[in-house]
């Protein structure tokens, strides 16, 4: 995080790890190599498939639903029992996300106070409620609507967070792709530079981050959160390096 005031409301809106590696910076048209996103039409409670058009990330997202008004009933989902990890509660109109406090405090040397993560959020414009917990997790409730967008904006700040990767490795990436899930990436490069700039490697760190995140929002299943990156030369088109995060657990 570059400032205090940033990290408390990037986690005020339930993005304090997504967005922690982007840098809060924002994409550039002055690269030559592309960052695309395979996208669909997608809500937390929706099977996972996969896309077949690829974006760039300032492309506008597909619409998400802003309210769901379902006729009966449905089940309340819980993902964790422990303050350790992300829980995601899902009501008929509203939607709850309990974020662990190592989450709330990423980056900072003193976690946030309930009163600056309100704050926050009032700066953000947000309608998001927000409880902090004595276990130093925090609550947010939400409507489903915004769940729903939270979960686009993810997308965004993975697209975001990729942009910056290239631009500070100039001549190293040819292009990035990511599935709409944020599993599966592959990054085309010139091998001999991705293999001697040891800042673009730890670009595997990063999205691990964004997408086990992302994974955790839309409550997926701790056992079935991982992500796979398959690094191409674009010289040869031979796969040469798969990072897969279930090898580094």
């Amino acid at each position: 995080m570059k400032n205090r005031s940033k990290a408390v409301a990037l986690a005020a809106i339930g993005l304090s790890t997504a967005l922690a590696l982007a840098g809060c910076g924002s994409s550039s048209d002055e690269t030559d190599a592309a960052v695309t996103s395979q996208s669909e039409t997608s809500t937390p409670e929706a099977d996972e498939a996969e896309a077949d058009d690829l974006q760039t990330p300032n492309d506008s997202t597909p619409d998400v639903e802003q309210e769901a008004t379902p006729s009966a009933p449905a089940p309340t989902e819980s993902q964790s029992e422990g303050s350790g990890e992300l829980e995601v509660d899902k009501g008929l109109l509203s939607v709850e996300v309990t974020l662990p406090a190592e989450l709330i405090s990423l980056g900072e040397d003193t976690p946030p106070t309930e009163e600056d993560l309100k704050e926050a959020i009032a700066e953000e414009g947000s309608d998001v409620e927000v409880t902090l917990n004595d276990d130093g997790s925090a609550t947010y409730r939400m409507s489903r609507g915004e769940y729903n967008q939270i979960l686009e904006d993810i997308r965004d700040s993975t697209g975001e967070y990729i942009q910056e990767v290239i631009d500070e490795s100039p001549g190293v990436f040819e292009s990035v792709t990511f599935s709409d899930d944020i599993r599966d990436f592959e990054m085309v490069v010139d091998r001999q530079a991705f293999e001697s700039n040891m800042g673009a490697q730890f670009v595997y760190i990063g999205l691990a981050f964004q997408g086990i995140f992302y994974q955790a929002f839309a409550d997926i299943p701790v056992g079935d959160q991982y992500v796979v990156v398959r690094t191409i030369d674009s010289s040869t088109g031979e796969e040469f390096y798969t990072y897969d995060s279930r090898e580094e657990q």
